[in-house]
């Protein structure tokens, strides 16, 4: 039907389109006798200019003859038909926005060869607090956190930077599998390494693993889950919730200033001790 969208519109609006024509006619037909021009010229006034201008066919009357309809009625049935077959027809839904919405980089991981080592340069360095542990891996705070820099141990492999964490909107370790499985990534159902990182984590380019970090590496008592994907060329990216800060419960957001016996651990970092020796000294000096 070629009508289109306009069908609806054209109903709505034939009533009062018929009794403006009516009102023309009756101007024109005012205009021929007070003028003296022929009814057979059939002229109706415009009030823009004052000039009579040849009467033109109604828009419906057009319509139906171009259309072959014989009647008004076979008219406006036919468009109300069209109309209603506009508006039953399927919509597409509208596009939201991306699956996965990333609040912004969570952590990075770096495996060190001396991790002592290098967790006393940064904290020498930009003063980071400890934040939260894995096994033998530390992490420190970035600003008010949660954000956080990972040192690792990388064993009998060279120093490099391990994998970025990105925070995900609404995180939750299924529903994110189910869209990296939408968009191509295979899923390794083997337990990741908890050592060595790099490709052992995600599996491989366009591979994604999830790993359950227990109690023993700072994790739930349940496990806290973990998933890493392998991009196109390998890059391994840790997908978390925007509060992880790599300590325990569920989401892995309990720090060290959150939970009890974390801040047990936290009493031994070098930088506790720094602290606990400047308030010392303080107190000498002022007793």
């Amino acid at each position: 039907m070629w009508f289109g969208s306009a069908s609806l519109g054209t109903v709505l609006v034939l009533p009062r389109l018929r009794r403006g024509v009516d009102v023309l006619k009756a101007v024109g037909k005012n205009l021929t006798q007070s003028q003296g021009i022929r009814p057979s010229r059939r002229l109706a006034l415009f009030p823009e200019n004052g000039i009579p201008i040849p009467w033109r066919r109604p828009a419906s009357r057009l319509i139906r003859k171009r259309s072959g309809m014989r009647s008004r009625r076979e008219f406006l049935t036919a468009t109300a038909a069209g109309a209603y077959a506009l508006m039953a027809a399927p919509r597409l839904p509208a596009q939201t926005g991306p699956p996965l919405r990333v609040r912004g980089i969570n952590h990075v991981m770096l495996s060190v060869s001396d991790v002592k080592r290098s967790v006393d340069f940064y904290q020498g360095l930009f003063g980071m607090p400890v934040i939260s542990r894995q096994g033998s891996g530390t992490n420190l705070q970035i600003g008010a956190g949660p954000q956080f820099l990972g040192v690792s141990a990388a064993g009998s492999d060279p120093p490099r930077l391990d994998h970025l964490s990105l925070g995900v909107e609404d995180f939750d370790v299924e529903r994110v599998s189910r869209i990296l499985t939408q968009y191509g990534v295979t899923r390794v159902e083997n337990a990741a390494s908890t050592s060595g990182g790099g490709l052992r984590l995600s599996g491989g380019p366009m591979k994604m693993r999830v790993r359950m970090r227990g109690p023993d590496g700072g994790g739930a008592q349940e496990g806290t889950p973990e998933l890493f994907v392998g991009d196109p060329n390998g890059f391994v990216i840790q997908l978390q919730d925007p509060r992880y800060c790599g300590g325990a419960g569920p989401l892995g957001n309990e720090s060290m200033r959150t939970c009890p016996a974390a801040r047990t651990a936290l009493s031994g970092s070098p930088l506790c001790r720094q602290r606990q020796a400047t308030r010392r000294s303080w107190w000498r000096r002022h007793a």
